[in-house]
């Protein structure tokens, strides 16, 4: 037998293992399993307390999946983690700050929450923090690709100091290896107690830039299924759930939904001045620290 003839069949058989591999492949995408919902697991936002996650966006997301009735697994992870999944995955979803850099990467669907980012520095410190020009000289912390860093940039802040979790800014703070911290005032009050720290401990300044929290979906959503998700966070915003949710963390209320797709949401440079809001500081002073130092998802929620 020549070469060519015995190579014929090892051919055939390669070829046919291209083609089933090329078609386990296609099929991923709609594979059965759980679609992930992934969320930003800081504190407030979304924790491990006492055997269990909760969370403002987290308690929100779980009566969005019980309105859905579907298989949705909610996954606590990294800010970063969460946008890269957003992009990778063609079905998940997530909880994600709506800014300039990320308008066009996502699919809005609603809008969930709102906090505002402030500058934060030791209780003894005596640097400016009144706004972000007063602050245009200091060592400023911020998490790495969030609200907080594209506000920095924009205001010609000289000395950004990017990390990729919210505690690694808190402990920087603490020792003095950053001047301020620009983060979330809520973030900033579980954070310091996540740390050990107390909240006196901080010196808060006024908000300087609203944060807008959405769940948000790949670009290429198909238009039936966003309109189940907008339809969903209606319902829960009309019938109140999201309002009850929000008081649970202190704040006076959520946010209307923008997410029709005959009423696209704002961009986020037009949206009218949201009004004030509380900065979820009852929760904050009453939460252990334990329960906000093991981020770690869960294999299943």
């Amino acid at each position: 037998m020549d070469s060519h003839q015995w190579m014929m069949p090892l051919l055939g058989t390669m070829g046919l293992l291209l083609l089933a591999g090329g078609a386990a492949h296609a099929a991923a995408p709609g594979q059965s399993g759980p679609v992930h919902i992934y969320v930003n697991g800081v504190a407030p936002f979304a924790y491990h307390e006492q055997g269990s996650y909760r969370g403002l966006l987290y308690d929100m997301l779980a009566a969005l999946r019980a309105r859905m009735g579907g298989d949705y697994l909610i996954r606590p992870v990294p800010l970063r983690r969460a946008q890269v999944m957003l992009e990778t995955e063609p079905e998940a979803l997530a909880t994600l700050a709506r800014f300039a850099e990320t308008e066009h990467r996502y699919r809005w669907l609603c809008k969930l929450a709102d906090d505002q980012l402030v500058l934060v520095t030791r209780a003894g410190a005596t640097h400016d923090i009144n706004s972000l020009a007063a602050a245009r000289h200091l060592r400023v912390g911020v998490l790495l690709g969030g609200p907080a860093e594209s506000a920095a940039r924009h205001a010609g802040l000289q000395k950004i100091e990017t990390v990729s979790s919210a505690a690694s800014n808190a402990r920087k703070l603490a020792s003095g290896r950053i001047d301020a911290w620009l983060t979330a005032r809520s973030i900033a009050q579980f954070e310091q107690r996540g740390i050990g720290g107390k909240v006196e401990d901080l010196r808060i300044g006024p908000g300087v830039q609203t944060v807008s929290q959405y769940l948000a979906a790949p670009r290429g959503m198909a238009d039936h299924e966003a309109q189940k998700w907008q339809n969903a966070c209606n319902a829960l915003h009309d019938n109140g759930a999201f309002d009850r949710i929000a008081q649970n963390y202190g704040q006076q209320r959520s946010y209307a939904s923008c997410g029709e797709l005959n009423r696209a949401c704002p961009r986020p440079d037009r949206q009218a001045a949201p009004q004030p809001v509380a900065a979820l500081a009852s929760v904050a002073a009453t939460t252990t620290a334990r329960g906000l130092l093991d981020r770690r998802a869960k294999p299943r929620t």
